[in-house]
């Protein structure tokens, strides 16, 4: 993981090999994005906040390798605090 600046953090997904860019937002709230979207691959999008203390939800937008949006999935989970 490289850190950018206190809110842009970049990773290497270990699923899909893509590397990705993790935008810290004000209050809680963060989005997870391609650095770059390779011609013919896969990649996804996430959109994340924390709505309560302790719970998150987030917003998944998956995408085929000719870009065509093929699913989405919103995730409500309680996030243990340390």
């Amino acid at each position: 993981m490289t850190v950018i600046n206190q809110q842009l953090l970049e990773f290497a997904d270990r699923e899909d090999g893509q590397s990705y860019q993790l935008l810290l937002l004000p209050d809680g709230g963060y989005t997870t994005t391609p650095t770059q979207i390779r011609l013919g691959c896969p990649f996804c999008l996430e959109i994340g906040w924390i709505y309560q203390p302790g719970k998150r939800q987030r917003l998944v937008r998956r995408y085929d390798s000719t870009g065509k949006w093929c699913g989405a999935s919103f995730i409500s989970e309680e996030v243990d605090r340390v």
